[in-house]
């Protein structure tokens, strides 16, 4: 499609737009384009103010014919250009005529002078009649005189400025006598004039210009008054500007008009660019709010329409009430006041009312009077909820309603009342309900789940729920295809349901719609499918892969639709509402052109680096005299249809590629080659159309044939001998210098090796003497600190004066370091020799260690008010010893709180991924200097900055911890801030594939700790006990001791039969250690004789029962035993919590002489504030963790807050002997008296003061008694 305008001509190929000037020969004084015209052999023939230029069909440039140079050049513009014969064109111009011999000369025209200007060439019966501004002229054969024919029916004043002749009928245009119809014999048929007598439907207007369409109507353009349709010579349609409608001509005046092949029609306007009327839009028009007449609607935004029985259309407007149109008065009635809501869902009209449904409530209106009846509200009616979405009667009674987010409701209509059904009180499996409908009197209902068939009698749902892999949360439309089965337009594509079968039927709808989210769907007898998109509006059907796609730039009222709003009128119309209007189309007649691809332009780039350019192509094969590297094509659409990401195929000798966006690269093969190009979705006859076929012919290059290839071979040959013959000589000539070099090597290598191997046996010999260096010291020292340590801390026990107590102190605290840092020594000096992660696939826990090593750091956090946040996470799998992973996070940890200001923070967090499990330990301390980072990992290192001049310390810790982390195989790393804290990560191999998951299990169940050499029967016991207890297993009798020393369970299941040691060398085992004697047992065996029973049972088992075992029985005996141990720690707590009774630690508990050695540890070292929970585990012969659990089991409570209760109860007897309530505090070994006040109103539930004056009142009255 070619366009003349006043800044140049321009090319349009149905997809870009293209400006031609001086590159392509347009060599002219002025760019105005005047005429453009085709002539019978392809020539395109362009006209500017002062030049003619033909683009002839086989060139790719403009070619300058003829120019109007003489002084008289203004009056010599073009009017029009057109055929005279096959081989003449006639070029009119306000002088007259040139006339081009197209066989001949084309710089030689023969001008024919004419009395008045030419304006156009019509044929009437093989009659060439030429038209000037208000004469018709003949041009007899040979002649160089314009003859006038007789047209007096023209008026003497008329100035022609169109002409057009059609089935022998002249339609003429004029300036300022309208138009005026005649017949082959210029009898006037009809005239449109300013005559009063005539029909004014052209009224003051020029015609500026005429064309015929394909369903031979008349187009009149006006000058400046829009378009005029002419239908049989009687007046159709107007076409005018319309502000508020974006579909409207762009302009009112008109300049040009031309109809292409497909039908279409082109408007050219003045300052409004052209203006495309698509032939396939005919059978679609919009509604929308107007501004500039009575609008047939309220407001654009349509969410509702409906038909009543006067056949006038109601439609809702968000926000902008209802509109009731008659389409025969073109009247249209609003509806805005006093409805429920604002936004109308659903309207439902029977005989008398109509029914409106929004988001607040319902809306009762007469159909008659158009006055709103009536609202039901939750505020004013029974009605439940609002959010209603369709409307869907039951019987003559009852109405079924549908609620967005609250159920289901039954409307009586008799009464008025109202029943709700939600997820709450009945079997419904959501609340989100939209559309309903009617299939044979079956009643089914829409929800973001599934489909629900509603039982009217009974009042029961059925539901029929969507699959994953359907992957639909929302349901927008439902309808019924002519096979009644239900169509749903969802979020996720167009489904089909069977509600005979009550199945979901297959679709092979085209791929594309697989993802869309379809607003609505209708579906036509043929089972043409016609649906609704949020950018858009596509047309397909089952078991095809076309589908068409409809724009707004195809006639709809706008790109995005509202969800659940299509509508069948009764003349068969189907209309859909969206943001911008209604738009109704008819399905069985609206066919959108597939399309029609042709070759736009071609860039072809030769293999010397020259390109060359071609966009004037007609023939299907193109010959060219150099080889071709690269050829670039670009597409148009001959049908010049709107695109929404079309793709297309293109076929070569080497295969298929697909391709988009109108553009293809390739690269022929040498020789002669073809392209085939396809729109695989574009259908002829039931067959893809035909291709757009290119062959293409260039030279082979001299290397691809046969001679040249054989020159190259023996080239390559020669070369290849050469380059061998050459490469041997000097490769003979370089063995024989390496040969000797390699000697001298070798014997170099050989005294190396032997000078290395004694150097390793040395450093080896030096290794093992510092080992035994270290384990020599650490043992010698440990027993004269024994003896130190031992008498110094009973000679804290004497009084003695505060210098001589001071300088005790000091010694302490020096032993207790010296302590340290042998241990450290000892740690570092076995790290060595500890087993690496994958020498016996140790494998632990990380969550038990982290919570036990929490357990054990929470007393010295509360002690310095830090806040602790540790991870609860379900049992997590690491490779490391559990030693080994011990020592590594505890070392962290230590450090961490020693190195954390008061009220600070540390938090220890866990994550795995597919390779690595990671601990990462931050604290919000004093951090270290960037420069010392590299250094804290090296022995007995300690930093020198006044950061960290807060703890003494080895400088041990870290360098034990980067060893065992070497040794799994891991990785540690550390980021820290100066005054804003440290992060350490340690990083293990995920080797057990492994997933970090949040913990389900309650840490305050009890522990149940099951030993078997058979992993089936662990298998089977942790799934028995694991939804009432901690369950932990160990598949050897030996790894069964380390946990239980290490875990201190609440029970013990084991079984005797094993290797290594049986179950009742465990047992023994248990029972002889005082760490873990309070554990009961139950043994399970398949030994059945009495002896084996009694054997067990005199080692002190708990029970003993014989395998195969009820599960019953086994379940029961556990919870008796557990039942028993926590009844024996809340008698513990009660006891604590009552003070009257005197020397309770005697007394009380006595069976347990683990809490009796408690106790005597604390009667003597109470009253030392700084006495600590490892102070009590090392005086009592165990770690802190084993005397943290071994409390738990036996008591309920910690180490922390079992010294804290002795210490109440000693204040509390010192309270009762009258003593002031600080004394007792300081005297019981508390360092701040509030924290004493709150801590025994926590345990007793009385303030000290509270109850000092009990103990008096209670004395006074017992003397007066």
């Amino acid at each position: 499609m070619w366009f003349g305008t006043d800044d140049g001509l321009v090319r349009y190929d149905g997809v870009k737009f293209k400006k031609y000037n001086a590159t392509n020969g347009l060599n002219n004084r002025t760019n105005k384009v005047t005429q453009i015209f085709v002539d019978a052999k392809d020539n395109l023939w362009v006209t500017f103010d002062c030049s003619i230029h033909v683009l002839f069909a086989d060139e790719q440039s403009f070619t300058y014919v003829h120019g109007f140079s003489d002084i008289n050049a203004i009056n010599k513009s073009v009017n029009a250009i057109a055929q005279l014969s096959p081989n003449i064109v006639t070029v009119l111009t306000s002088q007259g005529a040139f006339l081009f011999n197209t066989n001949f000369n084309y710089n030689n025209p023969q001008f024919i002078t004419s009395p008045t200007p030419l304006i156009d060439l019509v044929q009437i019966n093989d009659t060439q009649y030429f038209i000037g501004n208000n004469e018709v002229y003949t041009l007899p054969a040979n002649s160089n005189t314009f003859v006038t024919t007789d047209a007096a029916v023209l008026p003497d004043e008329v100035n022609i400025t169109s002409a057009l002749s059609f089935n022998n009928l002249l339609y003429i245009g004029t300036q300022t006598h309208g138009l005026f119809i005649l017949d082959q014999y210029f009898n006037l048929i009809r005239e449109f004039t300013l005559s009063p007598a005539s029909q004014n439907i052209i009224s003051h207007e020029h015609v500026s210009s005429l064309t015929i369409d394909n369903s031979q109507r008349l187009w009149v353009g006006l000058k400046s008054h829009g378009l005029v349709l002419l239908q049989a010579n009687t007046l159709d349609k107007t076409f005018r500007f319309d502000p508020s409608d974006p579909h409207s001509i762009t302009t009112n005046f008109i300049n040009a008009l031309y109809t292409s092949d497909n039908g279409d029609v082109w408007i050219g306007t003045d300052r409004g660019g052209i203006n495309h009327f698509r032939a396939s839009s005919e059978k679609l028009y919009h509604l929308k709010h107007s501004v500039l007449q009575d609008s047939p609607l309220s407001g654009n935004d349509v969410t509702a329409i409906a038909v009543d029985k006067y056949q006038r259309g109601w439609m809702a407007s968000n926000s902008d009430g209802i509109s009731v149109y008659n389409p025969d008065t073109y009247v249209n009635i609003v509806i805005n006041q006093q409805l429920a809501g604002l936004k109308v869902a659903k309207l439902h009209i029977e005989n008398q009312y109509a029914w409106a449904l929004d988001e607040v409530g319902i809306t009762k209106i007469d159909v008659d009077t158009l006055k709103v009846v009536s609202t039901y509200t939750p505020v004013n009616s029974d009605l439940p909820a609002g959010n209603l979405m369709d409307w869907l009667p039951i019987n003559n009674e009852q109405v079924l309603l549908s609620h967005q987010g609250n159920g289901i409701s039954i409307f009586t209509l008799s009464d008025l009342s109202f029943t709700h059904y939600t997820v709450q009180n009945s079997q419904l499996p959501t609340n989100q309900f939209g559309q309903m409908i009617n299939i044979n009197g079956q009643i089914w209902i829409s929800s973001n789940l599934g489909v629900h068939l509603f039982d009217p009698e009974q009042h029961t749902f059925s539901h029929f729920l969507f699959t994953p892999e359907q992957n639909i949360n929302l349901i927008n439309h439902i309808t019924s295809n002519s096979d009644k089965h239900i169509v749903l337009s969802s979020n996720n594509g167009v489904h089909v349901f069977d509600p005979l079968t009550k199945k979901f039927v297959p679709r092979n709808f085209p791929d594309e719609l697989a993802s869309m989210n379809i607003q609505a769907t209708l579906v036509t007898e043929e089972g043409v499918h016609w649906s609704t998109l949020k950018n858009g509006l596509i047309e397909y059907q089952n078991n095809s892969r076309r589908f068409s796609w409809y724009t707004e730039a195809d006639g709809l009222q706008g790109s995005e639709f509202n969800p659940g709003v299509a509508y069948k009128n009764i003349r068969g119309m189907y209309v859909f509402s969206g943001l911008n209007g209604i738009t109704v189309l008819n399905p069985n007649a609206l066919v959108k052109p597939d399309i029609k691809l042709q070759i736009s332009e071609m860039k072809v780039l030769y293999q010397d680096g020259s390109e060359a350019f071609y966009s004037n192509i007609h023939h299907d094969s193109m010959i060219f005299d150099k080889a071709i590297d690269v050829i670039q094509i670009d597409l148009g659409d001959v049908n010049f249809s709107t695109h929404n990401s079309p793709q297309f195929e293109y076929f070569t000798q080497t295969g298929m590629t697909k391709f988009d966006d109108f553009k293809l690269v390739f690269s022929p093969k040498a020789g002669s080659s073809t392209i085939n190009i396809v729109n695989p979705l574009s259908t002829f006859d039931n067959f893809i159309a035909p291709p757009v076929k290119l062959n293409i012919e260039h030279p082979i290059p001299w290397h691809s044939t046969s001679f040249g290839i054989i020159a190259i071979v023996i080239a390559i040959i020669a070369a290849v001998y050469g380059s061998v013959a050459f490469r041997i000589r000097q490769v003979k000539r370089t063995a024989k210098k390496l040969a000797q070099l390699v000697k001298k090597r070798t014997d170099d290598l050989r005294r190396q090796t032997e000078i290395s191997r004694l150097q390793a046996e040395k450093l080896a010999l030096t290794v093992a003497e510092k080992d035994s260096i270290f384990e020599t010291i650490s043992h010698e020292l440990r027993t004269p600190l024994t003896l130190i340590q031992g008498p110094v801390q009973q000679l804290r026990n004497y009084k003695m004066e505060p210098e001589a107590q001071t300088m005790l102190n000091i010694l302490v605290r020096n032993a207790d370091r010296l302590n340290t840092l042998v241990k450290k020594v000892f740690e570092l000096s076995i790290s060595d020799k500890l087993p690496t992660s994958t020498a016996n696939a140790a494998i632990t826990d990380l969550s038990l260690v982290i919570r036990q090593l929490a357990n054990i750091f929470t007393p010295y956090t509360e002690q310095r008010e830090l806040t602790f946040r540790l991870p609860e996470f379900a049992p997590l799998k690491v490779t490391i010893p559990l030693y080994n992973l011990e020592t590594i996070l505890s070392n962290l940890l230590s450090n961490a709180v020693k190195y954390t200001q008061q009220g600070g923070e540390i938090s220890i967090e866990v994550e795995a991924d597919a390779h690595f499990v990671s601990v990462h330990i931050t604290d919000t301390g004093v951090g270290i200097a960037d420069h010392e980072i590299p250094l804290i990992f090296n022995r007995f290192y300690r930093s020198q900055s006044e950061h960290v001049d807060i703890e003494d310390g080895t400088g041990l810790g870290l360098a034990i911890v980067e060893q065992l982390v070497d040794k799994a195989d891991g990785l540690i790393k550390v980021s820290s801030e100066v005054d804003i804290g440290t992060r350490f990560s340690v990083i293990f191999p995920n080797t057990l594939n492994q997933t970090y998951q949040p913990s389900n299990v309650d840490v305050d169940k009890p522990c149940i700790l099951c030993i078997d050499d058979n992993e089936d029967i662990l298998t089977y016991l942790e799934n028995l006990f694991k939804h009432d207890y901690q369950v932990h297993t160990a598949n050897s009798s030996i790894a069964g001791l380390t946990i239980a020393k290490d875990l201190l369970p609440d029970l013990i299941i084991s079984d005797i039969m094993m290797p290594e040691m049986d179950g009742i060398e465990v047992l023994n085992a248990l029972k002889s250690d005082h760490i873990t004697n309070h554990i009961p047992v139950i043994l399970l065996t398949a030994k059945s004789s009495q002896a084996s029973r009694m054997e067990g049972l005199a080692s002190a088992a708990s029970d003993y029962i014989n395998k195969p075992f009820e599960e019953e029985e086994l379940r029961l005996k556990t919870r008796n035993i557990i039942a028993e141990q926590e009844s024996i720690r809340r008698r513990y707590i009660e006891s604590v919590s009552t003070v009257e009774p005197e020397h309770k630690f005697e007394d009380q508990m006595s069976s347990s002489k683990f809490i009796h050695q408690l106790n005597n540890i604390l009667l003597v070292h109470y009253n030392k504030p700084d006495f600590t929970v490892q102070d009590l585990a090392n005086l009592s012969g165990m770690s802190d963790r084993q005397l943290l659990r071994r409390l738990k089991n036996e008591t309920g409570i910690g180490a922390s807050e079992f010294i804290r209760n002795f210490r109440l109860n000693i204040a509390a007897d010192l309270l009762k002997a009258g003593k002031p309530a600080s004394f007792a505090a300081y005297e019981a070994g508390f360092t701040s008296p509030s924290y004493f006040s709150t801590s025994f109103k926590k345990l007793f539930k009385i303030t000290p003061k509270q109850f000092s004056k009990k103990q008096k009142l209670e004395s006074i009255i017992a003397q007066n008694t």
